[in-house]
């Protein structure tokens, strides 16, 4: 009667264990479901944060070209002038604000993306100031290099996820 009584008392509780292990994989799995989705949005909003902030750039240094290219004789037009530069700068600034309110811990990488805004705004004001008429955009594209890298990694998104 005692081997009979544990197979009854062993069919009572497997099923209990494996529904209690089914329920644990369950929740690990979709653990892990939202952890991928948190960094599948996060890639996509740093992406478009990053297209909108490269656009924002190379809008500030064309801008800051063809406003100091155009003649202004008088000091409402020259009032102008630096108004829109200012605007544009404005949203050269809410751009890369959006992309350092996504960036969570620092590394290397990130400390560099902030010296290269600083890079891209100083250079857009000296040609705006000093007539310079460059065209040179490889600071911005040093930003995109390193705004790629962060993007790629992995290490870096499971940290800050």
């Amino acid at each position: 009667m005692s081997n009979i009584d544990s197979i009854k008392g062993l069919e009572f509780i497997m099923p209990v264990i494996l529904l209690l292990l089914g329920s644990l994989l369950t929740v690990h799995r979709m653990k892990k479901n939202i952890k991928l989705g948190a960094k599948l949005k996060w890639k996509e909003e740093f992406r478009n944060k990053t297209i909108d902030f490269i656009r924002e750039s190379m809008e500030l240094h064309n801008k800051s070209v063809f406003l100091n290219l155009t003649p202004s004789d008088n000091d409402l037009e020259k009032n102008k002038v630096t108004g829109n530069f200012v605007d544009i700068s404005q949203k050269f600034d809410a751009a890369f604000y959006a992309i350092d309110l996504m960036i969570k811990d620092e590394n290397d990488d990130t400390r560099f993306l902030i010296i290269k805004y600083r890079e891209i705004k100083d250079e857009a004001f000296n040609e705006f100031e000093n007539e310079s008429g460059s065209t040179d955009s490889s600071t911005i594209n040093e930003f995109y290099q390193l705004a790629k890298s962060i993007y790629n990694n992995e290490d870096y998104l499971n940290k800050i996820i």
